[in-house]
């Protein structure tokens, strides 16, 4: 008689076998001359946009525009440091905040109101009509 492969021991096997499968095909994916010319690309690619950004960099620095921005923003900066400018800024920045605050709040009340007018029953029809309209 022949015996059959128990099910068991055949899943066991064909799990064992797709595990190895995909390690192969990973690695040969991995070791693959298209993946490593492409990822020399890249490198290449990206030295390149570095060299470039720099080298633009340095050049705006350079120039008569980057001089000009540079004096800009030292200026801005000593008018920063001045008491008079701290001031209001202290006191533009203190309104931002409070008008933040307020509306904020009002949202917060906003929702907490709505939020305790779904868990309130709606009065019924003989309570409104007895009320009157609202004003």
């Amino acid at each position: 008689m022949s015996e059959k492969p128990q099910p068991e021991e055949s899943l066991a096997e064909e799990f064992r076998s797709l595990g190895k499968n995909l390690v192969s095909a990973l690695q040969a994916a991995w070791d693959a001359p298209e993946r490593k010319r492409l990822q020399e690309e890249v490198m290449n690619g990206l030295n390149e946009l570095g060299e470039t950004l720099q080298r633009e960099g340095e050049h705006f620095t350079n120039s008569p525009t980057g001089q000009q921005l540079k004096t800009n923003v030292e200026q801005i900066g000593e008018r920063i440091r001045s008491s008079e400018t701290q001031e209001k800024v202290r006191i533009e920045l203190l309104g931002a905040l409070k008008t933040a605050n307020s509306e904020i709040q009002k949202v917060i009340d906003r929702w907490t109101r709505t939020e305790s007018e779904v868990g309130e029953t709606p009065p019924s029809e003989t309570e409104t009509s007895q009320e009157g309209p609202e004003n």
